[in-house]
């Protein structure tokens, strides 16, 4: 059931809430975002199932669908054609273009769209819906906010994309995939300012793919891993990381009064924190500020105990 909490107008809750989703009911199917989530989100979501959601809540999730609903029709219907030659491609680079194709010739260049394949392993059945495939290499999408970028940490897209080539070795025959980035909070004034700050608002990045060994590797694990935990209470559950969650590293704020409300200074590093106390006399005081664990925002946080704690510690907003 959805809600409108926040009093948005028709069109925006339409716009929010539609999903063409083509859900797998199957009990033993999972997907391959769905394998890249913490153990205990994916455990939560196999048990909440009938909760309401805000149509507030779906704005990232909506701009996303959308985003590849664009970059479907501009394939689709032959729009590929005219939209390269707005772009200045060649007749015969166009013509050779093979959308969805059922056979492929040398000359031809194939793309493939929004395909969903799915494979047996162990006892589950693996899924995965990838964005793009140009000429044998897997692309996605990503619509995010630029810390996701600045963190440098691909991880999480490489093992992605390397399920789907896995899932679909007959047309993704390249070692590498890559991430198309759109950065929804992309800000000029920002560039050079902060380390690793994206240099414009979309930008693309390569990623060398694992073996398929590789990838059999660590499905084996995270299953075991879900399968372990299924049925657990939740306090038996491991908790999610800070790395799964997102959270930047601790600051450690110095106030050389104890009594300050503001602090004198802001340590990344707590040694460097205690040193400046011990310099200063030892009358002062040092609180630790622990970075937001983003992904509860994007989680179960009204049903995951770890989030209820961050909530109750300042940490996270209810």
């Amino acid at each position: 059931m959805f809600t409108n909490n926040t009093d948005l107008s028709l069109p925006l809750q339409l716009f929010m809430v539609h999903s063409d989703y083509d859900h797998i009911s199957d009990a033993a199917y999972i997907s391959a975002t769905s394998l890249l989530k913490p153990t205990k989100a994916t455990i939560l979501g196999m048990r909440i199932k009938n909760r309401d959601i805000d149509a507030l809540d779906l704005v990232a999730s909506s701009v996303g669908t959308a985003s590849h609903d664009r970059l479907e029709k501009a394939f689709l219907n032959g729009n590929h054609i005219i939209n390269m030659k707005k772009l200045g491609y060649s007749d015969d680079v166009i013509k050779n273009m093979r959308i969805n194709p059922e056979i492929v010739e040398d000359f031809h260049t194939p793309v493939y769209l929004e395909r969903r394949s799915i494979k047996s392993f162990k006892n589950w059945q693996i899924g995965g819906k990838f964005d793009f495939v140009f000429s044998g290499m897997v692309r996605d999408l990503k619509t995010t906010k630029v810390f996701s970028y600045m963190k440098q940490e691909f991880e999480d897209y490489r093992i992605q994309l390397s399920i789907y080539k896995w899932l679909n070795p007959d047309i993704l025959t390249d070692h590498y995939g890559a991430i198309d980035f759109i950065f929804t909070d992309w800000k000029a004034f920002e560039v050079g300012t902060k380390t690793n700050y994206p240099a414009q608002p979309a930008l693309s990045i390569k990623i060398l793919l694992m073996t398929d060994a590789e990838v059999e590797i660590w499905l084996d694990e995270k299953l075991s891993n879900l399968e372990k935990y299924v049925n657990s209470a939740q306090i038996n559950i491991p908790d999610c990381t800070n790395k799964e969650l997102w959270q930047d590293p601790p600051k450690y704020a110095y106030f050389k009064n104890a009594s300050a409300k503001r602090a004198t200074k802001v340590f990344d590093n707590y040694a460097e924190a205690q040193s400046r106390l011990l310099t200063d006399g030892s009358v002062g005081k040092i609180d630790t500020r622990l970075g937001t664990p983003k992904r509860c925002n994007y989680c179960f946080k009204a049903d995951c105990e770890q989030a209820q704690n961050y909530i109750l510690e300042g940490v996270l907003e209810a």
